[in-house]
């Protein structure tokens, strides 16, 4: 029997002036976020935390002195002629363009390295998993952004410019992200924030905001949690951090605060065998994007680890990697991973639900056997094979769905003491192969995946952070309804139903990073359809069509529209569904007209 020791692993705040183009005095400060995103102390421009820095254009590097559509670098003297960074053609020259490239990046090309702007969704993640505290610092308003590690910075209420003015100074702040805004190609996202409210917005490109830089996490450091600081160790057979198990050197490894950093010679690619095994203190581990391979037993009796980010470029999980992690209440499988070893995820005991990526062709023995909390399984259409004893003893399971077309073959004991009565939602026309096919035939309501008939006269929307629910009316002498799904202009899946509700087809062209999976409800009543794809990518825009056609397949109606997630945690979302209208100014404060709305700069409708 393997001795348990405690182990942990942080990353501390970096006080590191890393680049030459870096002005003096700025800091790498980690906050402990999910993603392990570095964000600068100040914006581009200043020279301390609280100064508002120099305003840009977003996609431009340079401060001016007006701001509008006709100094814009990006288009022709208006919003409908965009040279670049377009989606739409109503709008200028489509490029498909929507993340800046570094050369229109005002951080990188102003501080250098690997410095630069950031995405939505990293703003989105600073803005729901910190505690946001407005305050002063040095007499400048703004908010103290402190991190889930206790680490802050703070963003000070700069205002933004438009035209040759400058507004809102030290009641509102304003930054850029490297998102262009999906719908319309003339605006980009930006957080806003006042004493109130932190929120998203979209603005028109030319107007003039601050940036605060971010920096992606280092490729040679792994940051963790835990209660004490990981005994090192070179023997394979004594638990802790076994520091021949990466294919690099470590160079240092700090702890403070209950967080320790591992850094490296070099660019981390492997997590090998046996890497943190028994670490029984370690609470959570942030793993560097360049890892491609987690090796056997990697985690193994991490007994108090909860959580733990898989980046999107690991290939191989290897077998019992994760085996004994009983506080692992949710991991996500990216889309990246072809291999899972046996025993991967096995007496995982607070495992709720997983899916199954569709880059997976088996599921290995035991994989899953002693999850005795796992409620709901998504196997996506590329799974062949289902191992041995894969999900043995897991009796908490109320459902499961597999888009296979062919029954995957399992092993023996495959579902056994899973509860036999359970709905097993599988395609329409594959229902009588799964009725008679090896460990499945043992279930007793094998259905068809489907959507639930409901009342409805007109279309709703109803998205969740991780979930859309989209409900259609029926259509007269519909032969199929067709939905369709998309990010960014590009399909992300495809669902067709027939006249009953039933799907006939799915095509995922674009699969979530967590996978896509849907509902599985078949419940009839009147005269519409409900549906619901989970797997969606929280606080992101998508488009939406339901196309209904006859039985040539030409279409009788079609309703369309855009939604956005939600984020799971944090201050209320802005949503706005108008295209930005005039901006005007009454007295001293800017006002914007959307479709007969007024609303105010940082997108409060006005009552």
């Amino acid at each position: 029997m393997r001795k348990l020791t405690f182990c942990l692993i942080a990353i501390t705040c970096a006080a590191l002036n890393m680049y030459a183009d870096t002005p003096k005095g700025v800091e790498m400060v980690d906050l402990g976020l999910p993603s392990g995103t570095l964000w600068a102390n100040m914006n581009v421009g200043a020279t301390t935390p609280e100064g508002y820095g120099d305003y840009f254009a977003w996609g431009e590097t340079s401060p001016k002195t007006t701001y509008d559509w006709s100094t814009y670098k990006h288009c022709q003297g208006s919003e409908n002629n965009l040279i670049k960074y377009c989606t739409d053609s109503i709008y200028g020259i489509v490029d498909n363009k929507a993340v800046l490239d570094l050369e229109d990046d005002a951080a990188h090309v102003n501080w250098g390295g690997n410095w630069r702007m950031p995405t939505k969704a990293e703003q989105d993640e600073l803005r729901t998993k910190c505690t946001w505290t407005w305050t002063q610092k040095n007499s400048i308003n703004g908010y103290d952004v402190k991190g889930p590690n206790g680490n802050s910075i703070f963003l000070p209420a700069s205002g933004y410019r438009f035209g040759s003015s400058l507004y809102y100074v030290d009641s509102y702040g304003y930054g850029w992200s490297s998102s262009l805004y999906s719908s319309y190609s003339s605006s980009a996202y930006n957080l806003s924030f006042n004493s109130d409210s932190v929120v998203w917005i979209y603005y028109d490109r030319y107007s003039g905001l601050s940036v605060r830089p971010v920096i992606s996490p280092a490729s040679n450091i792994i940051t963790y949690t835990a209660t004490e600081k990981l005994a090192e160790t070179t023997d394979s057979v004594t638990n802790g951090l076994h520091v021949n198990a990466f294919n690099v050197a470590i160079s240092s490894h700090t702890f403070s605060n209950g967080v320790g950093t591992i850094t490296f010679d070099g660019e981390v690619t492997t997590i090998g065998n046996s890497a943190f095994e028994g670490c029984s203190g370690l609470t959570s581990v942030t793993i560097p994007s360049s890892v491609t391979t987690i090796g056997s037993y990697a985690f193994y009796e991490c007994i108090k680890l909860t959580s733990i980010t898989i980046p999107n470029f690991v290939t191989t999980i290897g077998e019992g990697a994760f085996f004994l992690c009983a506080q692992l209440t949710s991991i996500t499988i990216p889309n990246s991973v072809t291999t899972i070893g046996d025993d991967a995820f096995s007496d995982c005991r607070t495992l709720t639900s997983i899916t199954i990526p569709k880059s997976v062709t088996s599921i290995g023995e035991n994989t899953f056997s002693g999850c005795s909390k796992l409620t709901s399984v998504t196997i996506q259409s590329s799974v062949m094979s289902v191992g041995r004893n894969a999900f043995q003893y897991c009796r908490a399971l109320t459902s499961i769905t597999c888009y296979a077309t062919n029954p995957p073959t399992c092993g023996s004991s495959c579902f056994e003491s899973v509860d036999k009565s359970i709905p097993v939602y599988v395609p329409k026309q594959s229902i009588d192969a799964y009725k008679q096919a090896g460990e499945w035939k043992a279930f007793t309501n094998i259905l068809p995946i489907g959507a639930e008939e409901v009342p409805a006269t007109e279309p709703i929307i109803t998205p969740d952070d991780h979930s859309v629910t989209i409900t259609w009316p029926q259509t007269d002498n519909a032969d199929t309804y067709t939905l369709e799904i998309r990010k960014n202009g590009e399909l992300f899946c495809t669902i067709t139903f027939n006249n009953q509700g039933v799907m006939i087809d799915i095509t995922f062209a674009a699969p979530a990073r967590n996978g896509v999976r849907t509902s599985s409800a078949a419940e009839m009543t009147s005269n519409g359809y409900k549906f619901t794809i989970n797997g969606l990518e929280p606080g992101t825009e998508y488009t939406y069509a339901v196309i209904a056609k006859d039985a040539s397949a030409q279409p009788l109606q079609t309703y369309s529209g855009s939604f956005e997630t939600t984020m799971p945690t944090g201050l209320e979302d802005l949503t706005i569904d108008k295209r930005v209208g005039n901006k005007f100014i009454y007295g001293t404060n800017l006002y914007i007209l959307r479709d007969g709305n007024l609303y105010t700069a940082t997108g409060a409708r006005v009552k």
